[in-house]
């Protein structure tokens, strides 16, 4: 994983309609990239099915129960998949990696 903050400025949304807007705040946001390797074909489906097939028009909430470092010591943080950050790739046989980028949502 990899977890930065970047000027909210930098960061872009999406109404429901697709129209993209550019964030006119000064405050930091955090911008995360997540990589799971050789998950099973049918939980990296279930991945593209229930959270990135919504990724244009819905936000939601990543959470830590144990392993609080990946969230820079957040336990919840309200996010949103950046368009066009999803990749998914065949790695062993019947595995598979998935990268994403999220983006937090202020508001």
């Amino acid at each position: 994983y990899e977890i930065d903050r970047i000027p909210a400025k930098e960061a872009r949304w999406y109404a429901d309609s697709g129209m993209e807007y550019q964030n006119r705040i000064s405050e930091e946001i955090y911008r995360l990239t997540v990589t799971w390797k050789h998950i099973t074909i049918a939980n990296a489906t279930a991945f593209m099915n229930q959270i990135a097939r919504y990724a244009h028009r819905a936000s939601f909430f990543l959470y830590t129960g144990a392993e609080h470092k990946i969230l820079d010591n957040q336990r919840l943080l309200h996010v949103r998949i950046v368009p066009g950050s999803i990749k998914r790739e065949d790695a062993l046989y019947n595995y598979q990696n998935i990268s994403a980028q999220f983006e937090e949502v202020i508001g």
